[in-house]
Parts: structure tokens; C-alpha cells; sequence
């Protein structure tokens, strides 16, 4: 038997073969891009939950659903909640494929000031910027890791580093700060630079003065600095050492009390 005779004489079957084979495919399609983007029943009951929940949650609070996002990662909608005209009160508010609530970050964003903290330490990092991205930075290059950050007291990632730090007490949603005073009480500033020859206490002197006299020219005031100097024969670290305590009067006596060497850094770095 020919294949043209067999299949004229099978026809119907292989019909409803081929059909079965094709809705299995467009099942696996259908089912794939679930997966990878979601579905519109399954956002716009995310959307009508994530709605009636701010009502009911926070009534009279002014929060409206601004977007409703999907996570191929966790298989999630995240509806974002937002009080129009304010910087700070935002929050997500989550959600499984089938609509079933599962939590939202308004503790952590809104009433613990997280989105408060976040907007100072963006502004922070770009006032500093401003001086260590420019000219007057002489020791700026593309290698160069050198930014600011404000740093807040029982900060979770840094408990023991150091020994200053803002009260978290003053993020107050919508709160309007002075981001320099947050700087000359919270700032730390973190400065690598390449060096020639040797890193020594006296050349960590020499860059903790200059790095004070571009800051201070600049309108950024810091309270603590992380100096790291970078050589082929080895590398010097400072952590934490106070703006206060670079002058120039017996300031590489103070360093060398302070500063560590590449195998003390990394000693110190295990013991904590």
C-alpha cells in the first residue's frame, strides 16, 4: 500500500491525530506563557483584590493602585499602592496566580520610614557624587570605587561597623531634611584609590587631607570615611576614621593606630 493509499484510507484517524497533538501544543504555549507572563483573569483579580484590601486595611488613607506587575521568579502579581502627591507613602501589596493574598511591605516601606531612608541615602549619594565625580577629585578614575552613603543607627547590615549614626526616629513620611546636616552626622564616605609605590600611613594621610579639603569645597560634609589604598605591594584600609580626626598635626600617628594592612583587613574582616 502506497502512503498516499494508507492515508487516504486513515484519514478521520490522523485528522483527530493531528488535532489532539495540536491542542496538546497550544496547551504547553498557553501554559508556558502563563508562567512567563501571566494572565489577564489572573491580574485583574489581582488588581480588584489588591484594591478592595487598601480600602479596607487603610481606609481614608488617600492610597490608590497605581500598577499591578507580574514575576515570572516568584509566580506573584505586585500590585503597587500610592498616595498621589507624596514621595514616600508607597508600598506593593502581593499576590498568587489564583488571587490568594499574600502579604504586603507597608510596615517596612511606610510606617518604618524605608522609602523615607531610601530617598535621603539617594540624595546623599548624589550630593556626593557631585564632588568625587568631578575634576576637583583628583584622584577620580573609571576603577575608582568612591561614593557617599548616610549611615542610620542598628542598621541590620552594618551592626558593629561603626560607631555613629542617624536616628531613624527622624523618617517621617514627606519629612523635608537638610541633607548636608544628615551628612556632617550620618555621612561616610568610601574612597578607593590606586596609589604609586607603597601605601603607608603617610600617604593614607595625604589622601584622607585632600579628600576633607574637596568635600568641605564642595558643600558635602561627612562624618566618617572607609579609605582603602590599592598598590602592587600591597594595600592599606582605614574603616571608620572620623572626619573630626584628619588635620594634618600627627594625623599619620593616628592612622597608623587605626589603618591595617591587606592580611589584618582580611583577618579583621573574618573575626566579626
Amino acid at each position: 500500500m502506497t502512503a498516499r493509499a494508507f492515508i487516504n484510507d486513515h484519514r478521520k484517524p490522523l485528522r483527530v491525530i493531528a488535532a489532539v497533538v495540536a491542542f496538546a501544543m497550544i496547551a504547553v504555549l498557553l501554559e508556558f506563557a502563563n508562567e512567563l507572563l501571566g494572565n489577564p483573569v489572573s491580574y485583574l483579580i489581582a488588581k480588584n483584590n489588591a484594591k478592595k484590601y487598601v480600602e479596607e486595611k487603610y481606609p481614608g488613607a488617600g492610597y490608590v493602585i497605581e500598577s499591578v506587575d507580574y514575576s515570572f521568579k516568584f509566580k506573584d502579581y505586585f500590585a503597587r499602592a500610592a498616595k498621589p502627591g507624596s514621595e514616600d507613602c508607597y508600598f506593593t501589596v502581593f499576590y498568587n496566580m489564583f488571587g490568594e493574598f499574600r502579604g504586603d511591605n507597608f510596615t517596612v516601606l511606610v510606617e518604618n520610614g524605608g522609602n523615607v531612608e531610601r530617598r535621603l541615602e539617594t540624595g546623599y549619594r548624589q550630593l556626593a557624587d557631585s564632588v568625587l565625580e568631578s575634576s576637583a577629585n583628583p584622584y577620580r578614575t573609571e576603577r575608582a570605587i568612591q561614593f557617599g552613603e548616610l549611615i542610620f543607627e542598628s542598621d541590620p547590615e552594618k551592626p558593629e561597623s561603626y560607631d555613629f549614626g542617624l536616628s531613624r526616629d527622624i523618617l517621617v513620611p514627606d519629612g523635608q531634611y537638610d541633607l548636608a546636616e544628615l551628612g556632617a552626622e550620618g555621612g561616610l564616605i568610601v574612597f578607593n584609590v590606586d596609589v604609586q609605590g607603597e601605601a603607608t600611613p603617610e600617604k593614607a594621610a595625604e589622601v584622607l587631607l585632600k579628600v576633607r579639603e574637596i568635600m568641605e569645597r564642595g558643600g558635602v560634609p561627612f562624618f566618617a570615611i572607609d579609605l582603602a589604598l590599592k598598590s602592587p605591594s600591597g594595600n592599606y584600609y582605614l574603616e571608620n576614621f572620623h572626619r573630626a580626626d584628619i588635620y594634618e598635626d600627627g594625623l599619620a600617628e593616628r592612622v597608623r593606630q587605626k589603618g591595617m594592612t591587606t592580611e589584618e583587613f582580611n583577618a579583621h574582616g573574618e573575626a566579626k
